[in-house]
């Protein structure tokens, strides 16, 4: 039943943008295969950024993250059913959670899209730490990631509690996947510094994001 959800899932997404007054373009580095298994690590810095990451990425995904969201309305049915909630206070929780995400992978079922900084930064559009959760998954199953950067999301809905939406053009960037094949976890920490750095550089394009500044790893 995943594929009707997911069908349902991203009607759902394409209206909250279509009423938010957003047009959404795609950029991707290079064409990808629809038939792959990534772990999608996009910059979180938007509530945007789910409906996004549901309606223009070219295959199937679901999602693992913060157990809060299933308090969303209508996305937080859809999450609390079909994605991999992940309890950040409950350490036996969490392990679960990875495990299941892990053995969705190994299957090759679909693939997942993990924020890797685990929650919307408060920074935005500046990064917040990267957490190693995703690339070590990666590494241990082996399978590719795909870094993707929203560079005006905040911007569009920022976090602020207010739920107001500015009408105009999102930019989603799709990098170039990332092979894990013959790394192991000590390469961890070089992988997540690595996809860090392409977003960053990618965010860095925009002059909103120069005048702020930076923020460190």
């Amino acid at each position: 039943w995943y594929t009707y959800a997911h069908f349902c899932r991203k009607i759902w997404g394409r209206l909250s943008l279509i009423l938010g007054g957003m047009h959404v373009k795609v950029h991707f580095e290079q064409k990808l295969n629809r038939k792959t298994t990534y772990i999608v690590v996009p910059n979180h810095s938007s509530y945007l950024d789910i409906p996004c990451t549901t309606c223009f990425l070219p295959f199937e995904v679901n999602y693992m993250a913060k157990i809060e969201l299933t308090k969303l309305p209508l996305f937080g049915r859809f999450f609390n059913t079909i994605d991999i909630a992940v309890d950040r206070k409950n350490n036996t929780h969490a392990h679960k959670a990875f495990l299941k995400a892990g053995n969705q992978l190994k299957n090759k079922e679909r693939s997942i899209v993990i924020f890797p900084e685990g929650t919307i930064s408060k920074l935005a559009p500046k990064l917040g730490k990267f957490k190693p959760g995703p690339f070590r998954l990666a590494i241990e199953n082996e399978i590719e990631l795909l870094p993707v950067t929203f560079n005006n999301n905040w911007q569009r809905l920022p976090d602020d509690g207010s739920w107001t939406a500015s009408p105009g053009i999102i930019h989603m960037f799709v990098h170039r996947p990332i092979s894990t094949v013959g790394l192991n976890l000590t390469d961890a920490e070089h992988l997540k510094q690595r996809v860090f750095s392409i977003i960053e550089n990618k965010l860095a394009e925009h002059e909103n994001y120069k005048r702020i500044g930076r923020k460190t790893r």
